[in-house]
């Protein structure tokens, strides 16, 4: 686990602020644990492949909402310059987020 350094002093409110700004985004995780004064959260990392995912869901939402559902066939035709074995993978992920 890192710790923040700083050469000022940092409001603890600030970092709490921005870490659960993060959290909601995807970019970072977090875990409750018991310590003094009640519950705390432990934030790290979240997984490179997690943020990709959190940050194309975003982007694709943002189209979505700008454009409405005429932004669909476009990014349809934008899957042309996946590979085969990429595409399939989407196909199965289609299907299994459908159930």
């Amino acid at each position: 686990m890192k710790e923040i350094e700083s050469k000022r002093e940092v409001a603890y409110t600030t970092v709490s602020t921005v870490l659960d700004r993060l959290y909601r985004k995807g970019l970072v995780r977090r875990s409750k644990i018991n310590g003094r004064g009640g519950m705390k959260y432990l934030y790290y990392s979240a997984s490179s492949a997690d943020m990709q995912v959190n940050l194309v869901q975003r982007a694709l939402n943002q189209l979505v909402n700008a454009f409405g559902p005429s932004i669909v066939p476009t990014i349809y035709d934008s899957l042309e310059r996946i590979s085969n074995e990429e595409t399939d993978e989407l196909k199965r992920k289609v299907e299994k987020a459908k159930r």
